[in-house]
């Protein structure tokens, strides 16, 4: 599995079983588990993958991605799914064509938010509202998002931005220590925390040993 979220009292699972793409909910908090949605591929060597799911205004939504090994690429991706009143039913694509699989959405200023690619890919952070997607930045290594709901993203050139609204952005990389190439961002409390390639984590001061 590669992602999960709550809606109500239900859990949800997304990922894959062989080659299907999968999707699957416990109504018990995770003691049983059975499967709601399974898309096949279409028997050409591909297989798929749910890579992502989020909650937004009481539906859940997901679109599957065909996947290759090894890669390619200039096809066509499935329809994507919302869970509306208990029920799973197709929909127009979230994802941008070329822009990514999706990964790590969060629920911010009313919407999802999502990177294109993730696990260590720099690509564009993309923003759903239930109809449409766009995207809300560039060239972005990572994301998170704080208690009070602020949006952080690092980007390739190592800068730190925040924003509450997903339109305007404060900049926050002063007094920041860290890579030159940042893999990801986390926040402890009030210290924004980066990551490098060599497994090592920074702050405003000194890099944390390398544990190998």
């Amino acid at each position: 599995m590669f992602d999960g979220v709550a809606l109500g009292s239900d859990w949800y699972l997304a990922g894959s079983r062989d080659v299907n793409a999968e999707i699957w909910r416990s109504s018990d908090q995770g003691l049983t588990w059975a499967m709601v949605l399974s898309l096949a591929p279409a028997g050409d060597g591909s297989f798929l993958r749910f890579f992502w799911i989020a909650s937004l205004d009481g539906r859940l939504y997901a679109q599957a991605y065909v996947c290759w090994d090894p890669p390619k690429r200039g096809w066509a991706q499935p329809a994507a799914w919302e869970l509306v009143d208990g029920v799973w039913r197709e929909r127009p694509g979230i994802l941008v064509p070329g822009g990514g699989w999706g990964w790590k959405p969060y629920t911010v200023a009313g919407r999802v938010v999502f990177h294109g690619w993730g696990h260590d890919r720099t690509g564009s952070l993309f923003s759903f509202d239930g109809t449409r997607t766009i995207e809300i930045a560039a060239k972005v290594r990572d994301h998170t998002v704080d208690s009070e709901g602020r949006l952080w993203i690092v980007t390739a050139d190592r800068r730190v931005m925040v924003s509450s609204d997903l339109a305007t952005w404060d900049e926050r990389s002063s007094g920041i220590g860290g890579p030159q190439s940042p893999t990801a961002i986390g926040l402890l409390g009030d210290t924004v925390v980066l990551a490098d390639a060599d497994a090592r984590l920074w702050t405003s001061l000194q890099p944390s040993p390398r544990h190998e």
